[in-house]
């Protein structure tokens, strides 16, 4: 909930990578991560935004990550951290007792 809520609200993109659609090498077809968010009522936000989080931009395992918001024409880079922080988490299984 609120950890949530707070790693979309400091969320900024590293930097713009191109203009325009999408690359393939991005991999917004599959995205790792896909993030809806709706303005709460009676906000001044009119509708929501997605946010698409897609393959790394480079080779190493801390490399950032491509991402794009569906009404921005344009591919940010966003760090790793956020596909950690935003991603759910799994629950851990719980076994019935006997």
């Amino acid at each position: 909930g609120q950890e949530l809520a707070r790693a979309l609200a400091t969320l900024r993109a590293a930097k713009v990578l191109s203009y325009g659609k999408p690359a393939p090498e991005e991999g917004m077809d599959k995205p790792q991560l896909r993030v809806e968010a709706q303005p709460r009522p009676g906000s001044v936000a009119s509708k929501g935004r997605t946010l698409l989080v897609g393959n790394p931009v480079g080779p190493e395992p801390t490399a950032d990550l491509y991402a794009r918001r569906t009404d921005v024409d344009a591919t940010f880079s966003v760090p790793r951290i956020v596909l950690d922080a935003l991603a759910p988490q799994p629950t851990a299984a719980v076994k019935p007792q006997p």
